[in-house]
């Protein structure tokens, strides 16, 4: 009888050791649901709202105007085998300062560095530009608003 129950209490070291194995976060999946927020981030107050556009080469999003601090406009989608996802945003700001920019490129931002960690890309509008997040807390400058160059690509 011991023995069995030693045989018993083994295997289910054995499981248990197993499950927690595989209990460990591995490599991410991929993602076939997306988040793309983007937020006014503009502290120090501005005389016009933040409004813009968003499309894909199909289709329209829609339009938004944020006009308070960390007001927010969103939108959600599946990816899908027969098309490839791109979505560019027209953002414009008090004083004429304007922007396009790539909100979503499924070739780019399903990559874990980017948007398929989490399944949310993030942009803040700033007074000084256009920023990339995963998170809603890390933020890393994309775009000028001056002369419409890009700061980083990924």
């Amino acid at each position: 009888m011991s023995s069995s129950l030693n045989s018993i209490n083994f295997f289910l070291s054995i499981l248990l050791a197993i499950s927690m194995i595989h209990a460990r976060e591995g490599p991410s999946h991929p993602r076939f649901k997306y988040d793309v927020h983007i937020i006014n981030g503009c502290e120090s107050g501005i005389v016009r709202p933040i409004s813009g556009t968003c499309r894909s080469p199909t289709r329209e999003i829609g339009t938004f105007d944020l006009p308070h601090l960390w007001d927010e406009y969103h939108w959600s989608f599946k990816l899908n085998r027969r098309s490839q996802h791109v979505y560019r945003c027209h953002v414009a700001r008090g004083f004429g300062q304007q922007r396009t920019f790539m909100a979503f490129d499924q070739q780019d931002d399903t990559k874990d560095n980017r948007c398929g960690r989490t399944g949310m890309c993030w942009w803040k509008i700033t007074e000084v530009g256009i920023y990339f997040g995963n998170n809603n807390a890390t933020w890393t400058k994309a775009y000028n608003w001056e002369n419409s160059t890009n700061v980083i690509v990924s």
